[in-house]
């Protein structure tokens, strides 16, 4: 499936973790589906739910990624937030 996926890291340093996974539909040349992001360290934790849109094209080697969704966070005097977010990617 296009856009699906799933990404990973987690440094020992004060035990940091990223965790994304999307599960991808296509829709002609772009595509788009729901999103779960686990992020953290030792102060806090968020778990995020929402969705993407990829493959938007942005020339011959560069393409975006949008998404927006729902953080559901504990510890470090944070709370509860909609978020957005866009990142690129260049083929060279």
């Amino acid at each position: 499936m296009p856009g699906t996926g799933l990404i990973a890291s987690y440094s020992s340093t004060y035990e940091t973790y990223f965790v994304r996974g999307r599960l991808g539909f296509g829709i002609g040349n772009l595509h788009a589906g729901p999103e779960v992001v686990l992020l953290g360290n030792e102060e806090y934790d968020a778990i995020k739910t929402g969705l993407f849109l990829g493959g938007i094209s942005l020339g011959s080697s560069t393409t975006m990624s949008i998404n927006a969704g729902y953080s559901d966070t504990d510890g470090n005097s944070s709370s509860d937030s909609v978020y957005v977010g866009a990142s690129m990617s260049f083929q060279f």
